[in-house]
């Protein structure tokens, strides 16, 4: 009997699909040959029956494996083979889920700017390319153009992702898949995943005010279908609450997408709504930037308001006045995306990891000290 080499924190399920997909790599199982039955695997690996089951299920559910009801389970016979082949293409697919915003503003996304800028420094250092397809979720033309990337990559790197059903299309193409900023409970599928603090971040962001003697903070509050979005929320939250501060309800205004437009009207709203405001934080700087530029007539920033923005975007620096706001190191996220899905390619048997990059604060001049801090109360 042979045994599974088990790492600590993954099932045994998670491992005897690695060792599957590992001899399906390196060609010990060939395109079209037939998978050891359930049976068989419990013999050789002293495993369960509903291990093995689930191992097969979960194999066929990415595409690794069909099912042949009376005649066993089979290597799928698109499946890409291992290096020895010579089927390896050198490229890698990035695939953007342009859920919150219209595909056309995809230009005014300058975090997912940097991230392209660096996979594309990685790859370009490893002698690989990739193909950019961004996307609007719903539609059958989605599940079709990811179709036509079977055969043409090696990996995906699929961003924003928000729907588990997603990303069972992409898995049907049989290749490794790194998630990054996920907006959706991917617990289950195995997947490496590569993201921001975004709690942390906000956190820190909102606790910058709240130490500048602010206590009537409002907030802009990005678009609740999102993930990122909402974990940035709860670091305004949570800042809050460990000051005391109570959430007051006329202090938020949400906004559907990621936008200057967005960021200047929710700005507009919020003084309108909460005159006495000092401070708001902004999902991200796009929005703050819009934020400022809402303000303008009606208060002076810092003098009157401060903002706060989130990612650091190349922008920031060189608005007017320049943007405090969070850093998030968007181009070692990319960069160690890329490093993790070309390592997922050369060794499937490593074991999952999900990584989260911590944001750093940016002081620069949307900030100011009260001259008098308030209490602590609203």
């Amino acid at each position: 009997m042979e045994t599974i080499d088990k790492r600590d924190g993954q099932s045994l399920v998670e491992y005897l699909k690695a060792v599957i997909v590992g001899q399906i790599r390196t060609g010990d199982l060939m395109p079209g040959q037939r998978i050891p039955s359930e049976r068989e695997l419990c013999a050789t690996y002293g495993v369960s029956r509903t291990t093995a089951r689930n191992a097969l299920v979960d194999l066929e559910y990415k595409g690794y494996v069909t099912r042949a009801v009376g005649s066993g389970t089979f290597v799928r016979s698109k499946e890409l083979t291992d290096r020895k082949s010579g089927n390896w293409t050198g490229t890698i697919g990035f695939l953007l889920c342009a859920h919150h915003y219209p595909v056309w503003n995809l230009r005014e996304d300058y975090f997912y700017w940097e991230v392209m800028e660096g996979i594309q420094d990685e790859l370009r250092s490893r002698g690989k390319s990739y193909l950019l397809f961004c996307r609007l979720e719903g539609s059958e033309e989605d599940r079709s153009a990811v179709a036509d990337l079977n055969g043409k990559v090696d990996g995906i790197l699929l961003a924003e992702a928000r729907s588990n059903e997603f990303i069972r299309i992409v898995l049907e193409l049989g290749v490794p898949t790194v998630l990054i900023n996920p907006s959706v409970d991917h617990q289950g599928l195995d997947l490496d995943t590569v993201s921001i603090d975004n709690v942390a971040g906000s956190y820190k962001a909102v606790k910058h005010l709240i130490d500048l003697g602010h206590r009537r903070i409002g907030c802009i509050q990005g678009p609740m279908d999102s993930m990122p979005a909402r974990d940035r929320f709860e670091g305004y939250r949570r800042a809050l609450a460990g000051s005391d501060i109570p959430l007051i309800p006329q202090r938020v205004e949400a906004v559907p997408s990621w936008t200057t437009e967005d960021g200047l009207a929710a700005a507009r709203k919020l003084v309108e709504r909460a005159p006495d405001l000092t401070a708001i934080f902004c999902p991200n700087d796009t929005v703050a930037i819009g934020a400022i530029r809402g303000l303008q007539g009606l208060k002076r920033v810092p003098d009157e308001v401060s903002i706060v923005g989130f990612d650091d975007i190349a922008i920031a620096a060189h608005n007017d006045p320049p943007l405090t706001t969070l850093r998030s190191p968007i181009l070692e996220l990319a960069r160690h995306a890329c490093r993790q899905l070309v390592s997922r390619i050369e060794k499937p048997t490593l074991p999952v990891t999900g990584v989260l990059f911590a944001p750093e604060l940016r002081t620069r001049s949307t900030t100011l000290r009260i001259a008098e801090a308030e209490p602590m109360t609203p």
